[in-house]
């Protein structure tokens, strides 16, 4: 099995109104705002997506042609594909600086799909480590949601005096910081540096930083693998929403990455490749609900005044509208790439890597997204 991987072409445009891989979740409402930095260069002016409650939507209505699309299929799972641009061969920088964002759903759906995630993250967090030894690395885990932990658990861990929260709760669940309010606000605000996994199949810890910040280091840490392993290990709740995408976007945005005392402030650097590794159960429904695809590209590259060549994108998630062929977890309508995810990886973002969580092994899709942001930093794999 290998990733999905295919040449951008910059004519086209973004495909809208996607549909959910799940069946009826129930939608949390909530405002994305794309922000323009500061910069001289002629990018496009931000847009504004406002929410209100709604239901999935079962049909997709718009797509468009992929004239560059050259797939095969491997045992029936997407072929390896990367999307870079179509102007010549240029010469790739990143100034030995390497931002990694991580962003995991945590929707209880994704307990369908979160062993498969456990059983890579012992290979690939060393591996991550090791390929981007050279460089200085930040990296952070965003928090998907605006709020901590199990919720049903904040009265069950009351009636239980605090001792657990049985019989709703994981036997090593946290109960104190539902008693004490001990959580700062960062650690309930969606896009922040997630520093307290706590709920099913989760750390239920807090994890430590040697730079006392929310995210990690490489600089000042001498336990690198081992402030990763505590912070990737998310798990899920019992939260009925999906908002990794909004996450995704919340955690690059100037209130909260540029002002001092924002809740990531120092993370992101300008001169810095920009990895982000996405991981969600969410295909897309409707655009008033967690913004388009254009909306998520657009924050993102603002983030990086504009050059598109800073960011490259691993994204995980459903790979429900592609072709028969190529699709891991069953083609569904008649319409190819047109979920907002799938869209957003093949039509939006320059240097990508997608991959399916319907399979077997995630392993190969890390492999792929670390080849291909080594590749835009000049370097090669360790061999």
């Amino acid at each position: 099995m290998q990733p999905q991987r295919v040449t951008r072409s910059p004519q086209l445009g973004a495909l809208a109104l996607a549909i959910c891989a799940c069946n009826g979740p129930e939608i949390e409402p909530t405002t994305t705002t794309t922000y323009a930095p500061a910069t001289t260069q002629p990018i496009p002016e931000p847009t504004l997506a406002s929410s209100s409650t709604a239901q999935p939507s079962s049909t997709t209505s718009i797509t468009g042609d992929d004239t560059s699309e050259d797939t095969t299929s491997t045992s029936g799972h997407p072929t390896e594909t990367s999307m870079v641009p179509d102007f010549g061969e240029p010469e790739y920088d990143c100034n030995g600086k390497i931002d990694i964002l991580i962003v995991f759903d945590r929707h209880y759906y994704i307990e369908n799909f979160w062993p498969t995630m456990a059983e890579a993250l012992p290979v690939v967090l060393p591996m991550m480590v090791e390929w981007f030894a050279n460089f200085d690395t930040h990296w952070m885990v965003a928090n998907p949601y605006q709020n901590w932990g199990i919720v049903a658990c904040g009265s069950q861990c009351a009636q239980n005096n605090g001792v657990n929260c049985d019989p709703i709760g994981p036997p090593d669940y946290p109960c104190q910081p539902h008693l004490d309010d001990s959580l700062s606000d960062c650690d309930k605000t969606r896009g922040a540096g997630f520093l307290f996994p706590a709920g099913y199949a989760s750390a239920n810890k807090r994890c430590e930083f040697a730079g006392g910040q929310r995210w990690i280091q490489s600089s000042v840490t001498d336990d690198l693998l081992g402030e990763l392993s505590c912070i990737t290990e998310t798990g899920w709740t019992d939260q009925n929403s999906i908002m990794a995408e909004n996450a995704m976007v919340q955690a690059l945005e100037p209130p909260i990455t540029k002002i001092p005392g924002g809740c990531n402030f120092g993370f992101l650097r300008d001169d810095a490749l920009l990895f982000i590794v996405l991981f969600t159960g969410y295909a897309g429904i409707d655009d008033s609900i967690a913004g388009t695809p254009k909306d998520w590209a657009e924050t993102i590259y603002y983030a990086k005044n504009g050059d598109r060549d800073k960011v490259v994108v691993l994204g995980i998630g459903t790979d429900h509208t592609h072709p028969q062929d190529v699709s891991v977890c069953g083609k569904q309508g008649t319409l190819d790439y047109s979920s907002d995810i799938e869209s957003f990886l093949r039509f939006e973002i320059d240097h990508a890597v997608q991959g399916s969580n319907c399979a077997d092994d995630y392993v190969p899709f890390f492999e792929s997204g670390l080849k291909l942001a080594l590749e835009m930093c000049g370097e090669q794999p360790p061999t």
